[in-house]
């Protein structure tokens, strides 16, 4: 998550399955005294972790934990295992001495909800990463969020690692608020339906970018206009990535994204095209 946060006065090692399961049996060994706490790994580390990856080792160590993040910060600066950290936003970035003298990198993601931050933060080991899933929600959000008009306003926010919130006001004629309604919604089925991911009556759960593409494309396009619309967003959906720190970073996986969509939209376009006659000149 941090990338390389504390290179410059560092030689930050990858994180292999030998040094990450010395570093599990360590956090467990810190947190066991608190029966209240969750903790889980999240991203790569996760794959990593469980070996069902073809990747053997990690830049960082990606954790989440509902813990507060200045209790959380005074803790590891107790612990004289983490020599070096930066608090940044909800999470608590650290430099983690193992064994031979070697530095890790290992990053607190602190959220109020671990099962909710564990899906938002899900990877994906063979397919497109999980920040493309993510980039993807926050797209959808947004659309949302400029369609909602009127004196009957829905919004929806969301930050990562864990908080999903809609936000529902009536407002007057000259905008002023006449009700204010701020609930947080903590289910991913439930984040899913709000989204149009999924439908009401389902409880199927997109864990990856693929999964949710192909759920929203199959539930959202039944018509020639659904079709020409997604089009549409496709393109806007480009735009959006490419003003994003991570297609900053990988072009190539923001361009394999949108490929992904693109061939969705052109499988489902087909699909309708040959059970419905004349579909495409209705």
């Amino acid at each position: 998550m941090g990338g390389n946060a504390f290179a410059k006065k560092y030689n930050i090692s990858r994180v292999d399955n030998k040094a990450l399961e010395s570093i599990d049996l360590k956090l467990k060994q810190m947190f066991a005294k608190d029966d209240q706490l969750e903790w889980a790994y999240v991203g790569n580390t996760e794959h990593v972790f469980n070996r069902d990856s073809l990747d053997t080792d990690t830049g960082d160590v990606d954790v989440i934990i509902n813990m507060d993040k200045k209790i959380l910060k005074a803790f590891l600066e107790s612990r004289p295992e983490f020599v070096a950290l930066k608090a940044i936003g909800n999470n608590v970035l650290t430099v983690y001495e193992g064994f031979y003298g070697n530095f890790y990198q290992v990053d607190f993601m602190t959220t109020k909800n671990v099962k909710l931050g564990k899906w938002l933060m899900k990877g994906n080991p063979y397919g497109c990463k999980g920040v493309m899933r993510n980039l993807f929600l926050c797209f959808i959000i947004k659309q949302k969020n400029n369609e909602s008009i009127g004196n009957n306003k829905i919004t929806y926010s969301i930050a990562f690692p864990g908080v999903f919130t809609k936000t529902e006001l009536t407002l007057t004629n000259d905008n002023d608020v006449l009700t204010y309604r701020s609930n947080e919604i903590l289910a991913p089925r439930a984040i899913c339906i709000e989204l149009g991911i999924i439908r009401r009556t389902s409880y199927y759960i997109p864990m990856t970018y693929e999964m949710t593409i192909d759920s929203y494309v199959d539930i959202n396009l039944n018509s020639r206009s659904d079709i020409a619309k997604a089009e549409q967003q496709v393109d806007e959906f480009y735009t959006y990535i490419k003003s994003s720190h991570t297609y900053k970073q990988s072009q190539e996986e923001g361009d394999k994204a949108i490929e992904y969509y693109r061939n969705k939209i052109a499988t489902r376009k087909a699909l309708l095209t040959s059970v419905i006659p004349g579909w495409e000149r209705a």
